[in-house]
């Protein structure tokens, strides 16, 4: 027969209230930030989530659309971002069709806090409530605070005492980061650190570029999940959201975000190639990019070989001296299995 535990003195505060917590509900984790669809969501509330992309591939652009969709909601936004200024910012938010009334009211920017303006930032949070906190430029932030990103202690710390506190007070904390250069050893991670991708305990997108865009030309992005810890979005590879940006004149674009399955008809993905190259690794294990190539065009296999590492099908084991990237096969992808789905 089980006892209730007995009340000890010594450990007053140290263990967490599990009656209060089932009292709360357990109700599966949702998103409920950036809502860019009835009931559809982008983003966890007091968890760290974070974009990662090539240069040119508009994270900021993606988080001043984050900005919009929250600020719709008549929710606060701050914005921690060392690479622009505030003007640039609002800039872009105009330029997107956000009123100047609503920014006034919702938006909140800053460049580069010192420690203490730091703590003075997580006050207000306490008070304000923002429902998204963003940090544009990830790399620059830590720099700015003497710490590297590829260092897992610093980045660690950088966690614990600049971001917790944002999302203990309820906040959705977007980090913009970048990606290796190489293709071959990027995975589906940002760079530096690997304790980055371990430490996100919200979702993680990769940002694509679906059609290059600019001021005057249009053109789209996808947001396909990296990581997405309590699966209240999607599995590893799935495609969630696509961005579309079409410039109206007189320095507007219309900004529309659409699902990723109603938009995406008629984009070209290498199955057929993605099932040779399965093959391949399950036969030749720890395959190299160029001998992968030998199975098709050499840009639909790079793209196919993409596709199965954003699905979790592959791993890339990184260069060594002496030997080339080489992809480790973790799970089989067959054409016909996928289409059945």
């Amino acid at each position: 027969m089980s006892h209730p535990a007995e009340f000890d003195p010594l450990c007053e505060g140290l263990f967490a209230d599990n009656a209060a917590i089932i009292a709360a509900g357990l109700d599966p984790e949702r998103p409920s930030v950036g809502e860019f669809s009835p009931g559809k969501f982008l983003f966890y509330a007091g968890r760290l989530n974070e974009i990662h992309g090539e240069p040119g591939t508009g994270k900021s652009n993606i988080g001043a659309v984050a900005s919009i969709l929250t600020l719709a909601k008549d929710q606060q936004v701050l914005c921690i971002d060392p690479e622009d200024s505030a003007t640039s910012a609002i800039r872009r938010l105009v330029s997107f069709g956000c009123s100047h009334d609503v920014i006034i009211k919702g938006f909140r920017h800053t460049g580069c806090p010192t420690s203490e303006d730091y703590s003075r930032l997580h006050a207000w949070a306490e008070r304000n409530k923002p429902a998204l906190v963003l940090v544009d430029g990830l790399a620059e932030a830590l720099a700015a605070d003497g710490l590297s990103e590829d260092k897992p202690d610093e980045f660690l710390k950088y966690c614990r005492d600049r971001l917790q506190p944002f999302t203990a007070a309820g906040a959705a904390v977007l980090l913009a980061d970048h990606v290796v250069k190489s293709t071959e050893s990027r995975g589906r991670w940002s760079r530096g650190t690997g304790a980055k991708m371990g430490r996100y305990d919200g979702v993680s997108y990769s940002v694509e570029l679906g059609k290059g865009y600019s001021p005057s030309v249009p053109g789209f992005v996808r947001l396909r999940i990296s990581k997405d810890r309590n699966g209240g979005i999607g599995v590893i590879g799935q495609e969630v959201a696509e961005i579309h940006f079409e410039p109206k004149g007189e320095g507007t674009t219309s900004v529309k975000v659409k699902e990723a399955r109603c938009a995406q008809e008629g984009r070209f993905i290498p199955t057929a190639i993605m099932e040779k190259v399965s093959r391949r690794l399950e036969t030749f294990p720890d395959s190299s990019t160029r001998d992968l190539r030998g199975l098709g065009k050499s840009q639909f296999v790079d793209d196919a070989i993409s596709e199965l590492v954003q699905r979790g099908h592959l791993e890339v084991s990184k260069a060594t001296a002496g030997k080339r990237s080489s992809y480790r096969l973790i799970s089989s992808y067959r054409q016909e299995a996928e289409d059945d789905e």
